[in-house]
């Protein structure tokens, strides 16, 4: 009877462990089932928000506008057949319809209506819906934080962008790749807003850690070198920012493709770099490489096309050849405008840039409306401390100078000056050359006691950050030798002239601007020195070059060097020889400087 109660409670606890077995089976299988059924959600979730990315990101303010366009004049016209409008009074209206409506940037129409009716929305629809699902939100924020930087929309893309770096620190950890290009894509977008010091440590950092969690040659630590690169540049620190550019190139070329999106960007941050270092004929080679491969590769009507096309402008611009410029600069300008609006932040730097090129050629009426045009914008769409606009309000400085309005002049480039050592630093080229076009203001209104410690300060500081043979320096060797002209110090003056002089035809080439410029100065000098047969000669022997070079407001160049020749022609009897120089010299200044001027003035003395 023992033994049986035994095996009954044997088989009481077998059916007992059976049943619980039964029961763990059935949990098992219950969690199992709903860990299926949350992953089969998630990745419903995933394909779902992928989609939705995929669909945000394309959307495109220029094709947009185009289709805007299209079906406002199709409709007005299928209103008047509608209205009974005869044939050829139809035609006239539509005609005059459409005239007026191409006063309208469809492209900005089209991308406020975005903001508007899809972006706006899409963002409020991401706060409510996904609340609980923080990696689909942090994705659909980054993807929307990306478009608002492309349209040039900075402040709207700052909140977006920070949130998703937060969202996918906290859920994904620091190092997966999404949090990677997140930390990237804060640091580019601080970089855009011209917040510089700001972006150059987290772009560090975001490349340091992709190349520990991703390898060194994985894409995203690739851009990153890049983005990092060309911060560099903007900064100033430009032999930094080539070691970079070069290393993500070569890497690139190999991992990503010669044609690649990312390379193509790459070398033109690369000859942006080279540029600002003064090694002109390099860069000249690398951005028509570039240009060239983007056309091919991207299309002609690609921002990144229409970026290529404006840096080789601005090559040209760099290296003297203003006329060969201008037609570069103004197919981007056309471009810009066309494809990303009249207040895209890249749009107005084409402005500006067409601008600097057009009162470097000596057409200063024509430059005036686009530098105004170029810093009352960039006030507007970026800020008054960007560096952006303050190399707008520099160059419109320059001209107004040019254009005899001084005290505007001198507002704007004091203005300027303050801050751009604020924003960028003392050490900055941009601060030194700002600077150094103080100098120049204040020389040629000839307050040289002012103008003299600040020309041999900007000489002192782009030696030392430039370098001795770097295109600004010889600049600024030459702008030093002119006060020191004016204020009667000849020799000494002769000695900086002689310097530019040499320089500009070993650095920058015999038939550079500023090879001319600093000849005719060189002449002038001597002249003043009572050395008037070397002077001639000097003259003589650029002559021809500066006639063909300089025209427009440049022609004052022209009638200087026949004013001084003139002097000289006169200390050494040759009167009529003399009056033949001065005389044509005359009209030449009034045109490209107005009667009250300096130099016409003193024209009419030697007369």
């Amino acid at each position: 009877l023992a033994a049986s109660a035994v095996a009954a409670a044997l088989v009481v606890g077998a059916v007992a462990f059976a049943w619980q077995a039964k029961v763990a089976r059935g949990q098992r299988d219950r969690a199992v089932a709903a860990e299926g059924q949350a992953q089969k959600r998630a990745e419903e979730l995933r394909k779902v928000s992928d989609f939705q990315a995929a669909m945000l990101a394309q959307v495109d303010p220029a094709t947009a506008g185009r289709m805007l366009t299209k079906e406002v004049t199709e409709g007005f016209e299928r209103a008047l057949v509608q209205a009974g409008v005869p044939e050829r009074a139809r035609a006239a209206q539509v005609a005059g319809f459409t005239g007026q409506w191409s006063r309208v940037n469809a492209t900005d129409a089209a991308r406020n209506l975005i903001d508007l009716t899809v972006l706006k929305p899409a963002v409020r629809a991401i706060d409510t819906r996904f609340a609980d699902q923080p990696a689909v939100d942090a994705q659909l924020r980054q993807v929307l934080a990306d478009l608002y930087k492309t349209l040039g929309l900075y402040e709207a893309a700052q909140p977006l962008q920070d949130r998703a770096l937060e969202t996918r620190r906290r859920v994904l950890g620091e190092e997966r790749e999404e949090t990677l290009r997140s930390l990237g894509a804060r640091g580019d977008l601080l970089r855009a807003q011209g917040r510089l010091n700001e972006a150059e440590p987290i772009l560090r950092d975001a490349m340091e850690r992709s190349r520990r969690a991703l390898g060194p040659e994985h894409p995203f630590t690739l851009v990153s070198l890049n983005n990092l690169g060309y911060v560099l540049h903007l900064q100033g620190r430009n032999a930094e920012a080539e070691a970079l550019c070069r290393e993500a190139l070569g890497k690139m070329q190999r991992v990503l493709g010669e044609d690649h999106r990312e390379t193509l960007a790459t070398m033109g941050n690369l000859a942006l770099a080279l540029q600002a270092l003064g090694r002109l004929e390099e860069a000249e080679a690398v951005y028509r490489d570039s240009l060239a491969r983007h056309r091919r590769a991207l299309g002609e009507e690609a921002p990144e096309t229409v970026i290529a096309i404006s840096n080789l402008g601005n090559l040209l611009l760099a290296r003297g050849r203003f006329v060969e410029a201008e037609p570069f600069l103004r197919e981007a300008l056309e471009k810009f405008r066309r494809v990303l609006g009249e207040e895209h932040p890249d749009t107005i730097v084409a402005i500006n840039n067409l601008g600097y090129d057009l009162q470097y050629q000596g057409k200063l009426a024509e430059a005036e409306p686009y530098q105004r045009e170029a810093v009352e914008k960039n006030r507007r769409a970026i800020g008054a401390d960007h560096p952006n606009t303050l190399a707008a309000m520099n160059n419109l400085a320059l001209l107004l100078q040019d254009l005899n309005k001084y005290d505007e002049a001198e507002r704007l480039l004091r203005e300027a000056l303050g801050a751009r050592r604020r924003v960028l630093g003392e050490e900055h080229p941009d601060t030194i050359a700002t600077l150094g076009n103080l100098g120049r203001f204040l020389q040629a209104v000839d307050r040289l006691a002012e103008a003299e410690p600040v020309l041999r300060e900007t000489l002192e500081k782009k030696r030392r950050v430039r370098g001795v043979d770097h295109p600004d320096t010889l600049t600024s060797i030459n702008n030093y030798g002119v006060v020191l002209e004016a204020m009667g110090r000849l020799v000494e003056a002769e000695t900086y002239y002689r310097d530019a002089m040499e320089k500009c035809r070993r650095v920058l080439g015999e038939e550079h601007p500023n090879t001319f410029i600093t000849t005719i100065n060189t002449g002038g000098v001597l002249q003043a020195q009572g050395r008037n047969a070397e002077a001639v000669k000097v003259l003589d022997g650029v002559e021809r070059a500066a006639r063909n070079a300089f025209t427009g407001a440049n022609v004052r160049w022209v009638a200087k060097l026949l004013t001084r020749r003139g002097r000289a022609w006169t200390a050494l009897g040759r009167l009529d020889t003399a009056e033949k120089d001065l005389l044509e010299a005359h009209p030449l200044f009034v045109s490209s400087r107005g009667e009250k001027h300096k130099e016409t003035r003193e024209c009419v003395q030697a007369l």
